[in-house]
């Protein structure tokens, strides 16, 4: 094995998104922290590498208060 195993916070995230459709990092790494406290450090890189594999993609967006950007995630739909 190459390095901590993911696939377990892979799926919490995938679950996330399901439910929400879109959320930021930081909603990501609440609600998966829930379940596994452990990871919460990871969900960034877990995020980034799901998106080079192609499961998920992101946009960048004005926050509402105009200060700051948030990058903010969704599932890929499934290529058949």
């Amino acid at each position: 094995m190459d390095g901590p195993d993911t696939s377990g916070t892979e799926k919490w995230i995938e679950v996330v998104l399901l439910e929400l459709h879109e959320a930021t990092t930081t909603e990501i790494v609440d609600r998966v922290s829930i379940f596994n406290q452990d990871c919460a450090d990871r969900i960034p890189m877990i995020l980034t590498q799901m998106r080079m594999d192609g499961k998920i993609s992101y946009s960048v967006v004005q926050s509402g208060d105009g200060k700051r950007k948030n990058i903010v995630w969704k599932l890929e739909p499934t290529k058949k």
